[in-house]
């Protein structure tokens, strides 16, 4: 049994191991929550930890009270098996609970990733092509002034060359209105990139609250994933201890089936053991017995016909006793075989009083097993009425600790009431203080003003 328990408690810690194993993705900190592995080995943990319970309840709800108040608890207060199955039906509710908040969690975290690589390729984008407007209407912008100042040269050089032909004799006014437009088109060249560069710092800035916004949605989500870490470390240790009581529950339930095996077994070959001698002894005396009535009976038969046979024979002989001399010789014969005959009817007899001797010492020791049975009976009827009697002291006193309870409650709530009455005399009585001074002062300066008007 020892080496039994050892192996079960091995087995236990086996399974606890394997348990904390599954779970080898859980996140160790608030940046591994992000991975699709710790959300599926969080749901996978739920999910086995609500079937180990569903699984205990079945258990508890099949075993029922007495199993559980024997053997699982020991010593220890023995909860009812209501108030167990009402507790783990309670977990089994809030693990699913959790299991379907960390579904809903993993699919808002989803959401937001995506959402936040669309975004960051959005802007990426966006960013990029306003790049690329920006710089291709600088190039056009430069090409265009490029143009203009060559066409600006060329008419001045043709004006230059015409003032040297016509000894400079008209003035250059293409020359300035070129100018002129040259200017124009580089102010407004600067405006837009102006107007350009003041809406890529708005754009900018768009860029970098949609950064924050997403940064702190990202710290949103983990701390709600450290509450789920948290919450998921609870429920480990809650299945840890589970799985103790459920192991402990096992260990209870082999233990009595070991006993019960061991008791039929036991009775079994008490009773096949007694029942195959008792039938043996039982039979064999009784065909005995019928043997030797058959034999007695074929003997009286042969005895009665000797008898009578031997009767004729006399009569024969007394009426012819004085015919001849050979009936004399006949009758000493027939009368020693009479002899013989009653010699073998007493040893006859002799053997079946001996045999009715041994079918009243069988009968005797069949009295004595039924009543060593009706002992035995006796003894078990008297271990299970003990029992019972133990089982019904076991659920007064669980009676008796809810009372206990309920009277602890009712108790504090007094408790309360009186602590909070207390409260209130207390700062009655400081007001009434506080009130028995404010007269003795007063006194105390009607008697001083009564002494100088006295004085006066």
């Amino acid at each position: 049994m020892a080496q039994r328990r050892r192996q079960d408690q091995q087995q236990q810690e086996e399974q606890l191991c394997c348990v904390g194993s599954k779970c080898s993705t859980l996140p160790t900190s608030s940046t591994q929550l992000c991975s699709d592995a710790s959300w599926n080995a969080l749901l996978k943990a739920t999910a086995e930890a609500t079937l180990i319970v569903k699984e205990v309840i079945r258990s508890l709800q099949d075993d029922g009270l007495a199993s559980v108040n024997k053997k699982a608890f020991g010593a220890l207060k023995k909860p009812s098996a209501k108030l167990l199955s009402s507790r783990l039906m309670k977990v089994s509710l809030q693990l699913t609970s959790l299991h379907t908040q960390i579904m809903d969690m993993k699919h808002q975290s989803a959401l937001l990733d995506e959402r936040m690589k669309r975004q960051d390729h959005s802007t990426q984008l966006d960013v990029i092509q306003k790049v690329d407007d920006l710089t291709s209407t600088m190039q056009k912008a430069l090409t265009y002034l490029q143009d203009d100042e060559g066409k600006g040269r060329i008419v001045c050089g043709s004006k230059d060359s015409r003032r040297v032909s016509f000894s400079f004799s008209k003035p250059s006014m293409s020359c300035q209105a070129e100018e002129q437009k040259l200017d124009e088109l580089r102010f407004k060249a600067e405006e837009q990139m102006k107007a350009e560069n003041e809406r890529l710092k708005r754009e900018l800035e768009e860029a970098l609250s949609l950064k924050q916004n997403e940064r702190s949605a990202l710290e949103q989500v983990e701390r709600y994933k450290e509450v789920v870490a948290r919450v998921t470390a609870d429920n480990m240790v809650f299945l840890m201890k589970l799985k103790q009581s459920e192991h402990a529950l096992q260990i209870a339930q082999e233990q009595q089936r070991d006993l019960a095996k061991q008791l039929e077994i036991g009775r079994l070959k008490f009773l096949e053991e007694v029942s195959s001698e008792i039938e043996d002894t039982v039979m064999t005396s009784l065909s005995k017995a019928e043997a030797y009535e058959k034999e007695l009976h074929l003997l009286q038969k042969d005895h009665e016909k000797k008898t009578r046979e031997c009767q004729e024979k006399l009569q024969e002989a007394r009426e012819n006793l004085h015919q001849t001399i050979n009936l004399k010789e006949r009758l000493t014969e027939l009368e020693e075989e009479r002899s013989q005959i009653l010699s073998r009817l007493e040893s006859e007899t002799r053997e079946k009083e001996d045999a009715r001797a041994e079918v009243h010492a069988l009968f005797d020791d069949v009295k004595a097993l039924n009543e060593q049975l009706s002992k035995i009976k006796a003894d078990h009827m008297a271990e299970m009425k003990e029992i019972q009697e133990k089982m019904k002291n076991l659920e007064l006193k669980e009676q008796e600790v809810d009372q206990l309870l309920l009277t602890m409650d009712k108790m504090s709530a007094q408790l309360e009431t009186q602590q909070a009455m207390n409260a209130i005399l207390m700062k009655k009585k400081e007001e009434m203080e506080w009130l028995f001074l404010e007269a003795k002062a007063e006194k105390e300066n009607l008697q001083k003003q009564c002494r100088r008007v006295i004085q006066k």
